[in-house]
């Protein structure tokens, strides 16, 4: 019979068992573990990509990169021409640049002061052993 509960009252058994999702679900972390694993340090990924953005700005500045600036006519920064053109910054005018905007660049990013916090209290809350003791009590392993 179609449909029908079983002699204990339950719902028809399922194909998908529970098990089967949950080493589905295991394979799948896992897998995710391992391509975590093989990334280097978030320090050299910055690296890496700080080192990317000052050659592809020479490059594009050699060929004269520019787009169209999306601010409308008579903005604050706005070039008379409309267009954003690539700042070479492998040179001493960008150096200087950098150097002259880093910490303006700092801190004229808004979020930033929030995630800042949230981390400091995060790593507060787990070189103290908070969140280990927690993740304890509710039952977790937190290695």
């Amino acid at each position: 019979m179609q449909g029908s509960n079983s002699p204990n009252g339950s719902p028809p058994h399922n194909d998908f068992d529970a098990t089967e999702k949950n080493s589905r679900m295991q394979r799948f972390l896992k897998g995710v573990e391992w391509l975590g694993n093989l990334l280097p340090h978030p320090v050299i990924l910055f690296v890496w990509m700080s080192v990317l953005l000052l050659v592809l700005s020479a490059v594009m500045s050699y060929f004269g990169v520019s787009v169209i600036d999306p601010r409308p006519e008579g903005a604050s920064g706005r070039s008379a021409d409309g267009m954003i053109e690539v700042v070479n910054l492998l040179n001493g005018e960008g150096l200087a640049r950098i150097v002259e905007n880093l910490v303006t660049n700092f801190t004229g990013f808004v979020p930033l002061g929030t995630v800042l916090v949230a981390l400091l209290g995060v790593g507060i809350a787990e070189h103290s052993g908070m969140i280990s003791a927690r993740a304890a009590r509710s039952g977790h392993e937190c290695s």
